[in-house]
């Protein structure tokens, strides 16, 4: 016989995370679903998550290594920038669509109750899949150009969780404002665009002078995205652990106000939607 769960006034609070593990099945049903329309439902599958970074590296590479020849510390320009980019396309895909997942699941908001935390939260799953199989890209061209993949690759969890924890903070804020204000949704493309330039993708953060360096690294973004090249390439990337430890601690309070702030209008979701 399967569970049931009784919906109490102040009773759902209570007992949401045991709620939302209650839930686990849908989870995992919606993550499925998201899957199989992204790869199986179009012509090259798996390979549209490689396109996007691979093109992007090769536009990147020629403009900002070939023709403006700005500073890769003696690493292939293009895996500078793919690792870079990789990082960057599993940022901006949770804030965009965890941050539109309230809204383009309304019908399922309205009509039946589940923790809503489910639908950001299947929209971050569903974007560390696509990382991951971004990362077998990666792997191909460390062997193109030759190059060993650094033994720091196994720190990447913790630049992965950083960057996690920055992005679903934002997305859970995000998703929030879509609700109440429809137009929000035109902002946050615009944002991410802003962000992909003024963060290391495009180029490496030495290149920024240094009397701007503390500037810079106010975005937190940056000093993660340079953990990830030290992950992948090495010492030459080795990031200012200082930076880190901000963007660590600024990703943390980012995520609590972010989960905070969703649970907190949760319950108007329903109606304001």
């Amino acid at each position: 016989m399967s569970a049931v769960e009784i919906i109490e006034p102040g009773g759902v609070a209570k007992r949401y995370w045991q709620s939302l593990w209650h839930h686990r099945e849908l989870i995992f049903y919606m993550t499925w679903r998201d899957i199989i329309v992204r790869y199986k439902q179009t012509a090259l599958g798996v390979a549209w998550v490689w396109i996007k970074p691979f093109i992007t590296m090769i536009i990147f590479a020629t403009i900002f290594g070939a023709l403006a020849k700005l500073d890769s510390l003696g690493h292939p320009y293009g895996l500078v920038v793919l690792v870079g980019m990789v990082a960057w396309n599993l940022f901006s895909q949770i804030v965009n669509e965890g941050g539109n997942s309230l809204v383009g699941n309304a019908a399922m908001i309205t009509k039946i109750y589940f923790p809503r935390l489910v639908l950001p939260l299947v929209s971050m799953i569903v974007a560390t899949i696509d990382f991951l199989v971004s990362c077998v890209l990666v792997v191909i061209m460390f062997i193109w150009y030759g190059i060993p993949i650094s033994w720091n690759v196994v720190f990447l969890p913790i630049f992965l969780v950083i960057l996690i924890m920055q992005a679903a903070g934002l997305a859970l804020i995000f998703a929030n404002l879509n609700v109440k204000y429809r137009d929000f949704r035109f902002v946050v493309p615009f944002l991410l665009q802003v962000g992909l330039y003024v963060s290391p993708v495009a180029y490496i953060s030495a290149t920024i002078p240094e009397r701007y360096q503390f500037l810079y690294f106010l975005n937190p973004i940056a000093s993660t995205i340079e953990g990830f090249r030290w992950c992948f390439l090495g010492s030459d990337f080795s990031p200012q652990w200082g930076w880190v430890l901000y963007a660590f601690a600024l990703a943390a309070g980012v995520f609590t106000l972010g989960v905070h702030f969703f649970r907190a209008a949760e319950s108007k979701f329903a109606d304001e939607i």
